[in-house]
């Protein structure tokens, strides 16, 4: 058997101060109240895959200011704004969540982020991210994310922090010059 948690309440949670991660992959969440990532002051939230209906605009100030990890893949998103994500995140995933726009961008909001999956969506303009203000990425993927060429990677490579890139099952029919502008690159992904 699975669990099958439905409804996350504060009351619930009630007593539980020192918690930091919560896990609640694969779930079928139907309701979350108001306020509730915000105020357990979470660091890790793991709440990939749970479906629930009523997130499909994403607004990341939903979270506590003190988290640093949040895992929100496989979920189904219209749009996310980043306008108000916490300063503290280090690791972002939004892997197949069918995000194809990214509202507000503030890359001062995510200055330290290290690690951010966008894979298997299907952004239209990558280079409204001011992506050489992500002075600390180290890790990036865009697996399977219909993208056909790496000039809007350009500006990507100014960043001289990335370290991992994963390229792997897109459309890519030439390298060109961005990818050799990564100096740090220590692993390029670009297989089928």
């Amino acid at each position: 058997e699975w669990n099958l948690i439905e409804h996350l309440e504060l009351a619930d949670f009630k007593g539980l101060k020192k918690i930091e991660s919560l896990n609640i992959n694969n779930n079928r969440i139907i309701s979350i109240e108001a306020g509730f990532f915000k105020r357990l002051y979470l660091k890790n939230i793991n709440a990939s895959n749970i479906e629930l209906e009523s997130w499909r605009h994403l607004d990341l100030d939903e979270f506590s200011t003190n988290v640093q990890k949040i895992d929100l893949s496989f979920n189904n998103f219209n749009s996310i704004n980043l306008n108000n994500i916490v300063y503290k995140m280090s690791s972002l995933s939004l892997r197949r969540t069918n995000i194809t726009l990214i509202q507000n961008l503030k890359t001062s909001f995510i200055s330290n982020l290290n690690s951010l999956d966008l894979s298997e969506n299907s952004i239209q303009d990558l280079e409204m991210f001011k992506w050489s203000e992500l002075k600390n990425l180290t890790s990036l993927s865009f697996t399977n994310s219909n993208i056909t060429n790496l000039d809007s990677f350009l500006q990507l490579s100014d960043n001289n922090m990335i370290r991992f890139l994963n390229l792997s099952f897109n459309s890519i029919n030439s390298i060109g010059k961005a990818i050799t502008r990564f100096n740090q690159l220590r692993t390029l992904d670009l297989s089928n």
